[in-house]
């Protein structure tokens, strides 16, 4: 095979190699201007469209459980909340206990963004409220229904097939920045949120909040 020939054929290799990221529908940055339109606009259909929430929730739940069984993590949260994450943290992974805690988790996104709270719209109801009669109900009790506004959005560098891009988070409930790095991977035509890369940053981060 002629060198010329040969590197015809490299070239058609590494354009298919490239297809996937060269014919999203949409780019990075727009994926999380939409999520800040589902957010505004109260969709949750639109925000799980570009938000893989259950991967979310499960990586969020499992970096707080672990951060939370150590002793700085202990102390930094009320009695009865720690009381709770402890034993859910002594379980197993799979046990109905921690599996409600995800449930609970995305019902409490999901109203948020629902409601329009997440929007900055008055919720209708305090955030303890929602889980009346669940043992899970003190976790809640503090955490912000404010609005969430993604700020700062970073241009998207690639990651292999993914795709990670930077952006913060200002809750107008509490008025604290949070700085999120994510991770996005193809999904049909366009790009979807999958994970959070500084997720145990995140998670210092709130634990030193209800420290104070």
């Amino acid at each position: 095979m002629s060198l010329r020939r040969q590197g015809c054929l490299l070239a058609l290799a590494i354009g298919l190699c490239l297809l996937p990221l060269s014919t999203r529908a949409q780019t990075p940055e727009a994926v999380l201007r939409n999520v800040q339109t589902a957010l505004d606009n109260s969709d949750v259909a639109l925000f799980e469209r570009f938000v893989d929430l259950d991967a979310l929730i499960s990586q969020a739940v499992d970096t707080f459980l672990e951060e939370a069984a150590t002793p700085a993590g202990r102390a930094a949260l009320p009695p009865v909340a720690a009381m709770l994450l402890s034993s859910i943290a002594d379980s197993e992974s799979d046990s109905s206990a921690r599996a409600l805690l995800r449930h609970e988790m995305r019902q409490f996104v999901r109203y948020g963004i629902r409601s329009g709270a997440f929007a900055g719209r008055t919720s209708q109801a305090p955030p303890s409220a929602l889980f009346s009669g669940s043992m899970l109900a003190p976790l809640f009790g503090d955490v912000s229904l404010g609005r969430k506004e993604l700020r700062d959005i970073r241009r998207a560098v690639p990651d292999g097939r993914d795709m990670r891009i930077a952006f913060t988070v200002l809750d107008h409930g509490n008025g604290n920045v949070y700085p999120v790095m994510a991770r996005l991977s193809p999904m049909d035509t366009d790009w979807r949120i999958v994970a959070v890369t500084n997720m145990r940053t995140l998670v210092h981060q709130i634990l030193q909040e209800a420290s104070r």
